[in-house]
Order: C-alpha cells, then sequence, then structure tokens
C-alpha cells in the first residue's frame, strides 16, 4: 500500500429514498448529488448544506419543484437584473440581444440547487449551450419564497 493511500478517507455516501445516491463532503459539511426536477425534467446537481438530510430538505425540495413554475417570473427578473437589463456583452460576445426578463429566461437553464442551512435556496443558472458562453454563472437565492439575484460572474 502507498503511503497516500494510507491518508486517504473512504468517502462517506448514502442512498436517499428521494435524493438517491448522495455523498458527504466533509470540507462544506454538505451531501452532494443530482436531482430530477419534475417541472423541467431536466437533472440537476445538488447540494444540502446539513450534517444529515432530514425530511425538512426533501420537503423544501418538493415545494420548491411545486413553486418553481410561479417562482419563474422573479427568477427571470432576477437574471435580466444581473445581466445588467438589456445585456450588452452577451449582443457583443454572442450577437445575442437579450432585451427582456422573459427573453433571458429561455436563453438559460438551471443547472444546480443548493440547500442552504437557514432553508433558503441558492439556485445556479447557465447559458444554453446555443448561446456559446460556456463559463458564463447566474446565482439566484430564494428565500421565503422570494428570488433575488446573487451573482453573475464569466
Amino acid at each position: 500500500m502507498r503511503i497516500i493511500e494510507r491518508f486517504r478517507r473512504a468517502r462517506s455516501t448514502s442512498r436517499d429514498p428521494v435524493f438517491g445516491e448522495l455523498e458527504y463532503e466533509s470540507r462544506w459539511r454538505s451531501w452532494k448529488g443530482s436531482y430530477v426536477l419534475r417541472t423541467t425534467q431536466k437533472e440537476v446537481q445538488l447540494r444540502i448544506v446539513a450534517d444529515a438530510v432530514e425530511a425538512r430538505h426533501r420537503e423544501l425540495v418538493a415545494e420548491l419543484d411545486t413553486r418553481y413554475e410561479a417562482l419563474a417570473p422573479q427568477i427571470a427578473a432576477a437574471l435580466f437584473a444581473l445581466s445588467g437589463g438589456p445585456c450588452a456583452e452577451l449582443d457583443a460576445a454572442c450577437g445575442i440581444a437579450v432585451e427582456s426578463a422573459d427573453q433571458i429566461w429561455t436563453l438559460t437553464v438551471l443547472e444546480s440547487i443548493d440547500v442552504a442551512a437557514d432553508n433558503s435556496f441558492k439556485l445556479g443558472y447557465a447559458f444554453k449551450d446555443s448561446v456559446e458562453w460556456p463559463d458564463a454563472m447566474f446565482s439566484v437565492i430564494v428565500r421565503d419564497w422570494q428570488a433575488k439575484g446573487e451573482f453573475f460572474a464569466d
């Protein structure tokens, strides 16, 4: 056995009845896996910041899934605001003029859901492949079922 193998920790995994296979990340004190949002039918990365996944986490994600379509206008407005309104960068980089929240909503895709310790969510968005801006990322916080933009980076 090599020396490095002696110090390597076995990965802690768990099989959750709703979320499936989850892996514990001790560095972040969170569980990581994937989840298929019913409303989008897309698999997204899921992170639950907790030492253990509990029924409340399953209930929160189920409620997010139920409310996601109703939250869409708020999320779209947050994405549009994060992009700086009419997105000159996107127009210059990709030749796409973004003039509204509805338009940016059609150009982005949900990639991740983080469930925070305070029961809020951080939703991670990126542009769809057709936009050809693969390193652009958006983050929207949903707290008390109100969406607010957190950051946009490229």
